[in-house]
């Protein structure tokens, strides 16, 4: 299915947090969350990019919203607020 690339951003994100929630504190805990917030970021731009051309079904554009408040998050989390 064409949101394969995108589930896979996401597993690498979830992973990221996992790997962000072991880390020390300090820049390396930082710098994986971060790259979480990305490969969220990722996988959101991959089902809006598939909803613009008009092939993402409509039961799966709330993974949109959903993928943005994790990026969010994660985001978050890479800067302290």
């Amino acid at each position: 299915m064409a949101t394969e690339v995108a589930d896979c951003h996401r597993d690498l994100a979830q992973i990221y947090e996992v790997l962000a929630e072991k880390a020390l504190p300090g820049a390396v805990k930082r710098q994986t969350w971060a790259k979480a917030s990305e490969e969220y970021e990722k996988s959101r731009a991959v089902y809006a990019g598939l909803r613009d051309k008009g092939v993402l079904p409509r039961a799966e554009y709330e993974h949109i919203d959903q993928l943005a408040a994790e990026a969010e998050r994660c985001r978050k989390k890479s800067t302290g607020v």
